[in-house]
């Protein structure tokens, strides 16, 4: 073979490597960039669904915290605490408007009052008046502002549920005078996560509570809510970085 040609050859060969080289390169680089512009996609959706989240709890919260601040809560309350003789009007007239309350506001389909000790007073459900609630969280926790307790399964309504509650103070001494609390069922929040928009065939975004246990549904596994765990490396990350910051948003690779 002519030198000319065993030159030819070995620079084709060459030239061959090195745009399988640079192909594998490009691709590499595509794939990639494929992927982070992906995993981006999903951030933003994800923060999406975090943002139409909190919103929503902070629309409700105010909602309880007008309540929580009228005249005639604190009345009755005042009333309750003095042993005043009006005080059974009073709660029975705080009964009906809380009945009212929930007829307007279609999200509440129970409200109830407790009193500084803890126990319901005044109820939309005459069968939960005289329980102690001193110990559930959505009465500890309105001592110090409005709360918004974890999803849970209510045995006395039999409905997997929120509760937001807020604290009734003396306009005066800002004396604690009791709780209100308001019922919300979880299907307002399974309504956010279940929106697909941004996902495509295989994407799916849901709640976990603080226990890392799912608390609204899954687009695949049927029957998770408070009895799936959501343990993935992500998660993980995600409560790491974000647990004192609330509602955090962790998009699976």
């Amino acid at each position: 073979m002519k030198i000319a040609n065993k030159i030819s050859l070995s620079f084709s060969a060459a030239l061959v490597i090195i745009m399988g080289i640079s192909l594998l390169a490009f691709y590499g680089i595509a794939r990639n960039n494929l992927k982070e512009a992906i995993f981006q996609h999903l951030i933003t959706t994800a923060q999406s669904r975090v943002n139409h989240i909190k919103t929503f709890l902070e629309e409700q919260k105010e909602k309880i915290e007008i309540v929580a601040e009228s005249d005639s809560m604190e009345s009755m309350l005042e009333a309750v605490v003095s042993n005043n003789s009006d005080s059974a009007k009073l709660m029975e007239q705080t009964g009906l408007e809380l009945e009212q309350f929930v007829k307007i506001n279609r999200l509440f389909y129970g409200m109830f009052v407790i009193n500084p000790q803890g126990r319901i007073i005044v109820s939309t459900n005459k069968n939960e008046i005289g329980l102690d609630k001193s110990t559930d969280a959505y009465f500890l926790g309105a001592k110090a502002g409005a709360y918004v307790k974890d999803a849970y399964y209510s045995e006395t309504t039999k409905k997997y549920s929120m509760a937001i509650s807020a604290p009734v103070l003396d306009d005066k001494t800002s004396g604690f005078l009791g709780v209100i609390v308001a019922r919300i069922p979880s299907d307002e929040l399974n309504e956010i996560t279940a929106d697909r928009t941004g996902l495509g065939e295989t994407g799916e975004t849901y709640l976990v509570n603080k226990d890392k246990y799912m608390i609204t549904p899954s687009r695949f596994i049927e029957g998770t809510c408070l009895k799936q765990i959501a343990d993935t490396e992500s998660m993980r990350k995600c409560f790491a970085r974000e647990a004192q910051n609330g509602v955090c948003s962790c998009p699976e690779d």
